[in-house]
């Protein structure tokens, strides 16, 4: 593969795979080359990671030392780091500029002793230096609302960068120019929340969701808090428990909200607890689809799918769901409680502590999710009537995993079957990354290699810690995967040859080329000599779990 195309493969990496805020700056740093140091410049920092513009051509999976400074000298702070993606900009190494390239890098370690200092670096970046206002922007992605005039219903919108003086919003519909109106916002210190007045400075129409930038114009009390607001978001990223919307919510007919639990695509998950009925005493998931979904094409349709499906799949991989209702006008389904962690999560953990991912204890969750996939593919109605039921979202975040080992299967919102009665075909609501080739380009119905193929997407993902395929469209997306990504093994010694081959198979762009059903694909990955025995694969996916649970001590 030559340089250009190992630039394109890991072109965006950092894009897809950030799961942390970032703040966007342009300051100066140093970088370790040979006995001393060259200086380059970072272009955004987060808690994880940061993006240099560097001299040299960096490789992917190599370590880097460097040293931060504040702009104002006050503090420095050295990193460890490992390069995650590596681009060439505009103009290319031939280019007048003395930093041609462009590289992402995945902090590995910090000095204990200085992680205050790192946060105080952060905090320096966000104030107001020589009494000018610094433009720089916490770009993250949270959701919010905007509340105009009194008589008008509140917009729900997307923050997507947020500064000490505005915000950028976007959604199907924003507030016109020169509106004033108040935007919802919250602290995930406290989870306390509060409405600041806002002003729109533009607007900008696109497809499918509009832009506006906003300008904060309230008192010193309001600023008080946007300053609370944004250092919570670069040091307290996932700790946010308050339900979304705020809404005291205590019932929902027979069960009672304990706690907010998470926000998915399309929907928001709590903790409760059944009060009567047959399920009483029982702890369980209520999952609501939420309003302002509602509406769209499908939405309903797709998640009352979900509920036959949770109900139908009875295997101790799949997430049970016990009953679907409708409260209050909103759609609720009522789903077994998996005390457990998503392997994105975990695997998010190994990432945050520079620590790669036992590749035995990864293939043996593969190699049970294949077994669970292989029911789903197989399974009849009482009848005998085949109904083959095509996950079509088998993401890390979909796969749960509990302290004694166990895999567990969920969110079977994208799912499709042979059965129309079960549902209309979903819209494929799945990232552009993990969707086989086939669905946007011929669209449902979708076939057992489509799970096959994102299984292998997942594998992928697990052992490198990087996506196999980058693009912004479909189009682009097909000629990387006929392309195929960068081998694993480069990324990543510790994966050999013969799992590094089934991998590749099950990435293939045409479904013929991959294993032919989840059966296949699992004794395939068994036959590799990477995944467990019968009686060591719980004990290897426990050890997994608990060392991420522990805070991601070495084992």
């Amino acid at each position: 593969m030559s340089l250009a195309d190992d630039l394109a493969a890991s072109r965006g990496e950092a894009q897809e795979n950030r799961r942390f805020p970032r703040l966007r700056v342009d300051i100066p740093v140093l970088r370790r080359s040979g006995q001393g140091f060259v200086g380059e410049r970072a272009l955004n920092i987060s808690y994880a990671g940061l993006a240099i513009a560097t001299r040299e051509l960096l490789l992917p999976g190599s370590p880097v030392e460097l040293v931060i400074p504040a702009p104002d000298g006050a503090c420095e702070v050295p990193v460890m780091a490992r390069v995650s993606t590596i681009e060439q900009v505009a103009g290319g190494a031939d280019a007048s500029s003395e930093l041609p390239y462009r590289a992402g890098l995945k902090i590995t370690h910090i000095d204990p002793g200085l992680v205050p200092t790192f946060e105080s670096l952060f905090l320096r970046l966000l104030t107001i230096p020589d009494g000018k206002r610094a433009r720089r922007r916490i770009e993250l992605s949270a959701e919010t609302s905007w509340q105009g005039r009194p008589d008008e219903p509140a917009l729900a919108l997307r923050l997507r960068n947020m500064s000490v003086s505005g915000a950028l919003v976007v959604g199907p519909e924003v507030p016109q120019k020169d509106f004033q109106g108040e935007l919802s916002l919250v602290c995930a210190e406290d989870g306390k929340m509060q409405l600041v007045s806002a002003q729109v400075v533009w607007t900008r129409s696109g497809d499918p969701e509009d832009w506006a930038g906003l300008k904060f114009t309230g008192d010193a009390g309001q600023r008080a808090f946007l300053a609370r607001v944004l250092r919570s978001f670069l040091f307290l990223p996932r700790r946010v428990k308050t339900p979304p919307d705020s809404r005291p919510i205590a019932r929902v007919g027979q069960f009672e909200i304990e706690e907010f639990i998470a926000r998915g695509g399309m929907c928001d998950v709590y903790r409760g607890r059944a009060v009567e009925g047959p399920l009483s005493g029982k702890q369980v998931a209520l999952k609501r689809l939420r309003p302002e979904l509602a509406s769209e094409p499908g939405a309903v349709e797709r998640f009352t799918t979900e509920a036959d499906l949770g109900r139908l799949l009875k295997h101790p991989g799949v997430v049970h769901a016990h009953t679907a209702l409708n409260f209050g006008g909103e759609h609720w389904i009522a789903m077994e409680y998996v005390d457990g962690r998503s392997l994105a999560d975990i695997l998010m953990v190994y990432t945050r502590a520079g620590v790669r991912p036992p590749i035995r204890s990864l293939m043996s969750i593969g190699e049970e999710l294949l077994t669970i996939l292989e029911h789903c593919h197989g399974f009849s109605s009482l009848s005998g009537r085949p109904i083959e039921v095509v996950h079509g979202d088998v993401t890390p975040s979909n796969v749960l995993l509990t302290e004694e080992g166990a895999v567990r299967l969920t969110d079977f919102g994208a799912a499709s079957t042979k059965v129309s009665e079960l549902g209309e075909q979903p819209a494929f609501a799945t990232k552009l990354s993990y969707l086989a080739p086939e669905l946007y380009l011929s669209g449902p119905p979708a076939t057992p290699l489509v799970d096959v193929f994102q299984v292998a997407v997942l594998l992928y993902e697990s052992a490198t810690g990087v996506m196999p395929f980058k693009a912004q469209d479909p189009n682009e997306m097909c000629k990387a995967i006929k392309r195929g990504p960068i081998a694993p093994s480069r990324m990543n010694p510790e994966v050999t040859r013969a799992l590094e081959k089934l991998i590749l198979q099950g990435l293939s762009y045409e479904p013929r080329k991959r294993p032919q059903g989840a059966r296949a694909f699992c004794d395939a990955l068994y036959a590799t000599g990477e995944c467990p025995s019968a009686l060591e694969a719980a004990s290897a996916r426990s050890v997994f779990y608990l060392w991420a649970s522990d805070g991601g001590g070495r084992p």
